[in-house]
């Protein structure tokens, strides 16, 4: 009897990923839908800037990107998730990320006479 070994590898691909609505304040987490083998790196960027950039933003070995504390003006836009294999081959999704202020809602009182 023989025992063949087989080594499948496929190119990186990120798949499509969908607008992204978050809460201010709360905290994001976004996973990279990459795949292939072997991947070498899966990384987050944000207007050229490879993540993190600053102590709200932690970007994971498995392509999980969290930003704590959202800010509107500091985090809403496009971010890019990136995969590369060690051959150099590599993908690229946007994530477009729309931060919401919840509304303040005040309360009820009757008014008086």
């Amino acid at each position: 009897m023989r025992t063949f070994s087989a080594f499948l590898s496929g190119p990186p691909y990120v798949r499509p990923i969908p607008p992204v609505k978050a809460v201010a304040g709360r905290t994001l987490h976004v996973q990279c839908p990459a795949s292939g083998w072997p991947l070498d790196a899966v990384t987050w960027s944000r207007n050229g800037a490879t993540l993190p950039v600053n102590r709200r933003q932690r970007v994971y070995a498995n392509g999980t990107l969290l930003v704590e504390q959202l800010h509107r003006a500091e985090d809403e836009g496009v971010y890019e998730c990136s995969a590369r294999n060690r051959a150099g081959l590599s993908s690229a999704r946007d994530l477009h990320l729309q931060v919401i202020v919840a509304p303040k809602i005040m309360p009820f009182q009757f008014m008086s006479q």
